[in-house]
């Protein structure tokens, strides 16, 4: 197999199971714990408009993105 072809099967698997192709292992705490955090979505800050976001972290907002 050349690398392409193993590169083209990687994405196919990915593309097709939507998950890595491979289990991840010796994930740190901090990493564990960022999963985690995202997999809630209960802790995570939505925004209704790009400018709300831009309030939020105290830029400018006068100009229109």
């Amino acid at each position: 197999m050349t690398k392409s072809e193993a590169i083209e099967s990687f994405y196919r698997q990915v593309a097709l199971t939507k998950t890595m192709p491979f289990v991840q292992r010796n994930l740190n705490c901090e990493t564990i714990a960022a999963i985690q955090e995202l997999d809630s979505k209960d802790s995570l800050t939505t925004y209704n408009n790009f400018a709300e976001l831009r309030q939020n972290l105290g830029l400018q907002i006068d100009q229109k993105y």
